[in-house]
């Protein structure tokens, strides 16, 4: 047997499954993973002679060293950490807007008239729009906005802040910090 045959057989039945047979359609079902699904008479008869062909070859000792491998690999595997993945930066919009209350919302959007007509009925305030920045990532600029302006919330789960004169000042003469002055492409 040369080692692609090997390979096959090895990959069709390294992981036996639950098979049931369904005399009356004669058809088996199988369960792996997830589970039962229905296999056709023909892949059932190929399914069965690579399983005996696989424990031909292989001693009870081999079976019992693979499973123990594959056990072992498996726990390693799960206990990897699996690297965090940035999401893809996207173009977008921040927006202020101001409530007639005096309190102003921080947002992303990526189309601010949406937003604003999204918004504006969930609200007992009338609302204007004070500013919008146009951004080269808008999820993670509204999350340095609301970072550098955290002291300035309503509460701790909130896009809405209360701005002094001086955060104001800032904010009209866009002197942010350089994290956020550059992500800012435009207004």
């Amino acid at each position: 047997m040369n080692k692609k045959e090997m390979e096959e057989i090895f990959f069709e039945a390294s992981v036996p499954p639950i098979v049931f047979l369904n005399m009356k359609t004669n058809t088996h079902y199988f369960r792996r993973g997830g589970g039962p699904y229905l296999i056709p008479w023909k892949e059932s008869k190929k399914l069965i002679k690579s399983l005996i062909k696989y424990y031909d070859i292989y001693s009870e000792e081999d079976i019992e060293d693979f499973n123990n491998e594959t056990d072992e690999e498996m726990k390693r595997s799960m206990n990897r950490k699996i690297p965090k993945q940035e999401p893809i930066p996207i173009e977008g919009y921040i927006y202020l807007l101001r409530a007639d209350n005096g309190m102003i919302k921080i947002g992303k959007t990526i189309k601010v008239e949406n937003r604003i007509k999204q918004t504006s009925p969930k609200l007992p305030y009338d609302l204007e729009i004070v500013r919008v920045f146009k951004v080269k990532d808008y999820v993670k600029a509204e999350r340095e906005f609301h970072k550098y302006y955290d002291c300035r919330r309503m509460n701790p789960k909130s896009e809405w802040f209360r701005l002094t004169d001086e955060d104001w000042k800032e904010y009209w003469d866009n002197s942010f910090p350089k994290q956020i002055k550059d992500l800012i492409i435009g207004e």
